[in-house]
């Protein structure tokens, strides 16, 4: 099936509705469980490219997107059980980090001109994981 089927098919299931309202002018309540990953992507993609709050909210109008206020609620969610996650390994690490893959890392304070007058104190830091595979044929070879 296409990405745009997919799509169309996304919105179709989104924007249907048990029953009509009797008032014409106002916006259909959506349903939680009918959410699609299309309606989720569109509003996340849409804050982070814009961060315009009323756009969101006229694309939901339309039957694009989830509400933002309903945005705001999955970005908690998610941020929550991100910081679960590290309260749970006891460290700082990217939830898809893999378990018993060997891991390098690294950290920088970044350089930077002190007389300038747009300097600014950063740092930064990044893990690597190696794969098993990769390991193996060097030590093998």
């Amino acid at each position: 099936m296409s990405k745009g089927a997919t799509s169309i098919g996304q919105q179709i299931i989104y924007n249907s509705v048990g029953r009509r309202c009797k008032k014409p002018e106002s916006v259909p309540r959506h349903i939680r469980n009918r959410e699609t990953p299309a309606s989720l992507y569109m509003a996340m993609e849409v804050y982070l490219q814009t961060g315009h709050e009323s756009l969101i909210g006229d694309m939901h109008q339309r039957g694009m997107c989830i509400l933002y206020d309903r945005l705001r609620v999955l970005s908690t969610d998610i941020a929550n059980s991100v910081s679960g996650h590290w309260e749970q390994v006891g460290v700082v690490v990217p939830p898809q980090t893999v378990k018993s893959v060997f891991t390098t890392g690294g950290f920088d304070n970044i350089d930077y001109n002190p007389s300038s007058s747009y300097s600014k104190v950063s740092s930064s830091w990044n893990l690597h994981q190696h794969s098993p595979e990769l390991i193996l044929q060097h030590t093998t070879s």
